[in-house]
C-alpha cells in the first residue's frame, strides 16, 4: 500500500486525539483523509471493543466509492469489516465496525438509538458543504457529549473549511493541517465574465471550450471532466459535442444524482472498448467536486455555476442558479491534479473571482427546516431557539417551520412535543408534507396508492418538460398527469430513470408506511365510493393545506396562495381552469419575463374544489372582514368572506367602509402613492420644489451660481433635517386631508395646500415665506409665481414693462441667491434671461 501524507501525520493525530475527544482534520486533495483516517482510528485501540465508527459522506457515490478503496487498500471485504449504507442499499453487516453512511441516514440511527450506544466515534467528512445534515449533526453530537456521552468522540473533516472557528464551538479541540499529495494544476481563466443565465448560450459556450480541448486548441490532460449545474445542462451540452467527440476518440459520459449507482461506477472508472482504453468526457454536477477520484482526469473545465436548494419568497424549497464560491472553484479544479499535472480552464475572468464569496452558505441558513426540526422534537429538544446550533438559523425561518409543523398535526404548540403522528411521520424517508400525505393514505386503506404520490412529489420529475409546454388532456392536475404516466408503460415524454427510481422509493415507502401505528380519526371513510383519482387528488389537499390557492380571476394565471403571496401557474401546469388548485412546486421565471417580479412561477400544481376544503378543515373556517382599498374605485371598502386562515374560500360581500374604519387605510394607501397622487399635483409639487431649493442652498449644492451661497451663514436656514417633506410630514398631513373621507376623490378635491402648510414645521414655514416665497410683487404691483427648478435658478416669468422701477435682480435665501428673470415682450413672447439688471 502507497503511503500517503496521512500516514506520515498520524503520529500527530494519534497524540491529539489521546488528549481531546474531537478533532477538526484539514487535509487537502489526495492526503489520504477519507480513506486512511477512518481504518487507522479503527486500528488505534481509542475505539472500545463492540463500538463502532461512523463516517457520513454527503452522497451515495461518494460512500460506496470510499468502502470499497477502503476495502481494497486494507485487504477487507465490504459488507465484513468496512461497509456503507445509502438509500436503498445497506452493505454492512453484524461484524461491520467501520460503516459509512450518508448523511441523512444518521437521523434514522438516532431515533432506535438516541445515545448512539453502539458508536466509538463519528466522522463527519467534507464538513465545508455545510449540508442542512452537518449542521444538525454537528450540533446533536456535541450536545449528546456534554450530557450523556463524553466518550463519544467527534472529528470534523475537509480539505477547506474555516477550522478556527468549528474548533471553537468543538471545545477549542486540537487542529491537525495534513498536506495533501497533488500535482500540479495550471488553472487557465476566461475573458467573458461569469453570466448568471443557462439555457443554449451556456451549452454552446461550454461546447465550444470542450472542442477546442479535444481537437488541440486548448491545453488538455489526460480525460475531460466539465462542471455543470444540472442535468438539463449536461443533455444540453452533450447533445452538442458527442458526434464531434466520437470523431477524434473520446467518449462522452453523464455522472450525477440522477443516475443509478452503476451508471454512476462506470463513469468514475476507465473506459474500455474490446480491452482499449478509451478516452472520455465526463459531464457533471458538483457530484464530482470531492470525496472521490475520478480515474484517467486531467483536465476540468468549470462553468463556475451550480444549482443550489433556497427558499424562495412563498415558501418554496427549489434549485436555483448560483455562482459557486472561490472554494469549489478550488476543488474543483483540484479533481485535475489528483493523478498527475493537470489543467483548468475556468470559464469566467479573473476579475470575476473578487465577487465571489470564500465559502458556500450552509444550506441551513436558506432552506426549510421541518425536517430538521422535527429531528430536534425527536431528541426532546422543545425550544429550537435554545439548541446549540452552530450556526444559528433566521429566527423567522424557524418560527415558520413550527407554524408549519403545528398546521400539519406533528407538534402540539401547547407543549412543544411531538405528536404522535409527528412521530410516526419521522419513520418516512419523506419531508413532512408527503408524509402527512401518506399517513393519511394509511389511515383510509391507501398505503401503495399514497406512497406512489408521494414518491412523485419528492423524486426527480418522470416527466420530460417540451417547449411546447404542458399536458393538456384536461384533468387539471400535474400529479394525476404523473400518476398516469406512472402507469402507463407506453407514456410519452417520461424520463425512464427518474420513473425506475420513483417506483423504487414508493417501494420503501410503503414498506416503512404498511408498519405505521395510527390512531383512527372520525374521517376514516372519506375515500369509500371514490374514484382512484379523486383519492390522489384529495390525498394532495390533505398533505399540502398550507399551500391552497385560489385564481384571482377566470381565465388568468395569477392566484393568491395562503400567507397572501401571489403566484402564477407557468405553461408547463396542466391546471387550466381550476378555481382552486394546491401549489406543489416552484421553478426559476424565464430570464427577463415581464409580470412575474413580485410572484411566484408554480410548475406542479393539483386541482381541488371547495367543498373538500370545508370537509376536511370546517374547524379552521372563519367568517372574515377586511378593509381594503380598491384601485378601481378608488375608494376604501369592506370585504366579508368566508376564509381559511387569509385566503377567501367565498366571494367577498363588498361594502363601503365607514369613514372611522377608512381612515387608517386611506392614509396608507396614500403614503403609498405619494408620488402617483400628491407630487404631480402643481401645489403640491411647487411646495416640494422651494423646500428643496432651500435644503441645497444649505448644503451649498445648489446651480454653480448659488454654490455654497448659504452654508456659511446658519442664520438663513435650518438644520439639515428641516429641509425636508419627510415621512412624518406627510402623514401628519394625510392624517388630516384623509379625515371624514372614504375616497380618494374625496380627499384630492380639497385644499391641500392649505392643509400641508399647516403640518409644516414652525422653523420651515417661517423660512418658506421668508427665504424661498411661492410668489414675489413685481414694480407693477403684480403677483409673480417663483418657479423653483431642481437643476437651475429658481426664476420668474414677466414683461419687461412690470419691472421698470427694479435696478437690480431680486435675491433669494437671504440675499445669496439671485432670481432669474425670464423677461417677456408685451406680446408676451421671450426676450431675455438675465439675473442681473444693474
Amino acid at each position: 500500500m502507497e503511503p500517503l501524507p496521512l500516514d506520515l501525520a498520524w503520529p500527530e493525530i494519534l497524540k491529539c486525539l489521546k488528549s481531546h475527544s474531537n478533532l477538526v482534520l484539514v487535509a487537502e486533495p489526495g492526503a489520504g483523509k477519507t480513506t486512511r483516517f477512518p481504518p487507522q482510528l479503527l486500528k488505534s485501540g481509542l475505539i472500545p471493543d463492540g463500538q463502532n465508527i461512523l463516517m457520513l459522506e454527503p452522497r451515495r457515490l461518494a460512500a460506496r466509492a470510499a468502502a470499497s478503496r477502503i476495502a481494497e487498500e486494507q485487504g477487507w471485504k465490504v459488507g465484513e469489516q468496512v461497509g456503507y449504507q445509502v438509500r436503498f442499499e445497506n452493505r454492512t453487516g453484524p461484524a461491520t465496525r467501520l460503516k459509512i453512511l450518508t448523511e441523512g441516514l444518521l437521523t434514522r440511527l438516532l431515533q432506535t438509538d438516541p445515545e448512539l450506544t453502539k458508536t466509538g466515534a463519528i466522522l463527519l467528512d467534507e464538513f465545508h458543504e455545510r449540508s442542512q445534515h452537518t449542521d444538525l449533526a454537528v450540533g446533536i453530537l456535541s450536545e449528546l457529549q456534554q450530557l450523556s456521552r463524553p466518550d463519544l468522540r467527534l472529528i470534523v473533516m475537509s480539505a477547506t473549511l474555516d477550522a478556527e472557528k468549528i474548533s471553537k464551538y468543538l471545545g477549542d479541540c486540537p487542529i491537525v493541517r495534513v498536506p495533501g499529495r497533488t500535482y500540479p494544476v495550471t488553472v487557465h481563466n476566461g475573458t467573458k465574465p461569469l453570466s448568471l443565465e443557462s439555457g443554449p448560450p451556456l451549452f454552446d459556450r461550454v461546447s465550444s471550450m470542450i472542442l477546442d480541448v479535444i481537437e488541440g486548441r486548448s491545453a488538455r490532460e489526460g480525460d475531460v471532466l466539465v462542471f455543470l449545474p444540472g442535468t438539463r445542462e449536461i443533455r444540453g451540452v452533450r447533445e452538442r459535442v458527442q458526434d464531434r467527440a466520437a470523431r477524434v476518440g473520446f467518449e462522452t459520459v453523464e455522472l450525477h444524482g440522477s443516475l443509478s449507482l452503476e451508471d454512476q461506477d462506470r463513469a468514475i472508472k476507465k473506459s474500455h472498448s474490446n480491452g482499449a482504453l478509451h478516452s472520455k468526457i465526463v459531464l457533471a454536477t458538483n457530484i464530482a467536486e470531492t470525496s472521490l477520484t475520478i480515474d484517467g482526469i486531467g483536465t476540468v473545465i468549470d462553468s463556475g455555476l451550480a444549482r443550489v436548494s433556497r427558499f424562495d419568497a412563498a415558501g418554496f424549497s427549489r434549485l436555483q442558479l448560483s455562482r459557486i464560491s472561490l472554494a469549489s472553484a478550488t476543488q474543483r479544479s483540484g479533481r485535475a491534479g489528483r493523478q498527475g499535472p493537470g489543467i483548468s480552464h475556468r470559464l469566467w475572468s479573473k476579475f470575476d473571482e473578487s465577487s465571489m464569496s470564500d465559502f458556500e452558505q450552509p444550506e441551513i441558513l436558506r432552506t426549510d427546516l421541518t425536517e430538521p426540526l422535527m429531528t430536534l422534537l425527536a431528541q426532546g429538544v422543545r425550544d429550537p431557539e435554545s439548541f446549540s446550533w452552530f450556526e444559528k438559523p433566521p429566527t423567522v425561518s424557524l418560527r415558520a417551520a413550527l407554524t408549519t409543523l403545528d398546521e400539519l398535526g406533528f407538534r402540539n404548540p401547547a407543549t412543544g412535543e411531538l405528536t404522535t403522528d409527528g412521530r410516526e411521520a419521522l419513520k418516512l424517508p419523506l419531508p413532512v408534507r408527503p408524509a402527512r400525505l401518506v399517513l393519511e393514505a394509511a389511515r383510509v386503506g391507501q398505503v401503495r396508492l399514497g406512497s406512489l404520490i408521494a414518491a412523485l412529489l419528492t423524486e426527480k420529475d418522470i416527466v420530460l418538460r417540451s417547449s411546447s409546454g404542458a399536458d393538456r388532456s384536461g384533468l387539471e392536475s400535474d400529479v394525476l398527469v404523473r400518476f398516469h404516466k406512472l402507469n402507463d408503460p407506453g407514456a410519452r415524454d417520461v424520463d425512464r430513470i427518474a420513473k425506475q427510481v420513483c417506483l423504487r422509493a414508493a417501494e420503501q415507502i410503503e414498506r416503512i408506511a404498511s408498519g405505521l401505528r395510527l390512531k383512527p380519526t372520525s374521517s376514516a371513510n372519506w375515500a369509500k365510493g371514490l374514484s382512484e383519482d379523486e383519492i390522489v387528488l384529495k390525498l394532495v389537499l390533505l398533505g399540502y393545506p398550507d399551500r391552497i390557492s385560489r385564481r384571482r380571476r377566470q381565465g388568468e394565471s395569477q392566484a393568491r396562495m395562503i400567507g397572501g403571496k401571489g403566484v402564477r401557474l407557468s405553461q408547463f401546469s396542466s391546471v387550466e381552469r381550476s378555481e382552486f388548485f394546491i401549489s406543489l412546486d416552484s421553478m426559476e421565471p424565464p430570464p427577463h419575463a415581464p409580470g412575474i417580479k413580485n410572484e411566484v412561477l408554480i410548475s406542479l400544481a393539483s386541482h381541488i374544489e371547495r367543498p373538500w376544503v370545508e370537509q376536511f378543515f370546517s374547524q379552521h373556517l372563519k367568517p372574515t372582514s377586511e378593509i381594503v382599498f380598491d384601485e378601481n374605485s378608488r375608494s376604501v371598502l369592506e370585504q366579508s368572506a368566508l376564509c381559511l386562515r387569509d385566503l377567501p374560500m367565498t366571494e367577498p360581500r363588498v361594502k363601503r367602509a365607514s369613514v372611522d374604519d377608512a381612515h387608517a387605510v386611506l392614509v396608507e394607501a396614500c403614503l403609498e402613492n405619494w408620488t402617483l397622487w400628491f407630487s404631480s399635483r402643481e401645489d403640491i409639487r411647487a411646495l416640494e420644489d422651494r423646500v428643496q431649493f432651500l435644503r441645497k442652498a444649505a448644503l451649498g449644492a445648489g446651480d454653480g451660481k448659488a454654490e455654497a451661497a448659504v452654508a456659511s451663514d446658519a442664520g438663513v436656514v435650518g438644520e439639515e433635517p428641516e429641509m425636508s417633506l419627510d415621512e412624518n410630514f406627510r402623514r401628519e398631513f394625510l392624517e388630516e386631508a384623509c379625515f371624514g373621507s372614504t375616497k380618494l376623490d374625496e380627499v384630492l378635491g380639497k385644499d391641500l395646500l392649505e392643509i400641508a402648510n399647516r403640518h409644516l414645521p414652525p422653523d420651515l414655514s417661517g423660512l418658506l415665506r421668508k427665504e424661498a416665497p411661492e410668489k414675489i410683487e413685481v414694480p407693477s404691483g403684480s403677483q409673480m409665481k417663483i418657479n423653483y427648478p431642481e437643476e437651475r435658478l429658481p426664476y420668474i416669468e414677466v414683461r419687461i414693462q412690470e419691472i421698470f422701477g427694479w435696478t437690480e435682480s431680486p435675491k433669494l435665501a437671504k440675499g445669496k441667491v439671485p432670481l432669474q428673470l425670464h423677461l417677456l415682450g408685451p406680446n408676451y413672447r421671450p426676450v431675455q434671461i438675465t439675473s442681473d439688471l444693474a
